[in-house]
């Protein structure tokens, strides 16, 4: 059977001068659980990769479409896997 596989897609925050707002934006429509203290993507603890992962989640969550990703041009769609240690990034 035919077929090609499909790259998952990742979507990582490449910079902004306030997180805040997109970790807020995104964390209040999915679950970021994982970003709990205790939680395997709580550490490093700050708002750049707080906002990475929760808006990574909102990308997910929402389809996967180019317009789930904009924040202000700061996210960024990537093939590579940004998961490390033990947090996993949703594809």
């Amino acid at each position: 059977m035919g077929g090609s596989r499909v790259s998952p897609l990742f979507l990582f925050l490449l910079f902004s001068s306030s997180f805040q707002p997109f970790l807020t934006s995104a964390g209040g429509q999915v679950d970021c659980g994982v970003l709990r203290k205790g939680c395997p993507c709580f550490y490093p603890d700050n708002l750049m990769s707080h906002a990475s992962i929760a808006m990574n989640l909102y990308y997910q969550a929402k389809g996967r479409n180019k317009w789930n990703c904009d924040f202000r041009s700061s996210g960024l769609i990537v093939v590579t896997d940004p998961s490390y240690s033990d947090c996993v990034y949703t594809a």
